[in-house]
């Protein structure tokens, strides 16, 4: 958990996308809270672990922390975007 936060906040960070800027708020009880940033921001901050619950990242970087030994990450399949970067 971290700092600041109890058990039902939830912090997430990932790219800009405008489908997501209402995205934060609190609804049964869950403090969402999304924090916007260029997706290699975002890959940027999952590699050098910073403190975040959700976050987004690459399947091919995930892929390769794993083969690495990396076990701290748990990988969710969830699809914001159709395009490929």
């Amino acid at each position: 958990m971290l700092d600041g936060f109890d058990e039902n906040t939830i912090e997430m960070v990932g790219h800009d996308y405008p489908f997501f800027r209402h995205v934060s708020g609190v609804r049964d009880g869950l403090d969402l809270r999304y924090k916007p940033d260029g997706a290699l921001q975002a890959f940027a901050s999952v590699l050098e672990n910073l403190p975040f619950q959700v976050n987004e990242f690459s399947l091919a970087n995930y892929t390769m922390m794993r083969d690495r030994g990396v076990e701290w990450m748990t990988a969710i399949p969830v699809f914001l975007n159709r395009a490929f970067r």
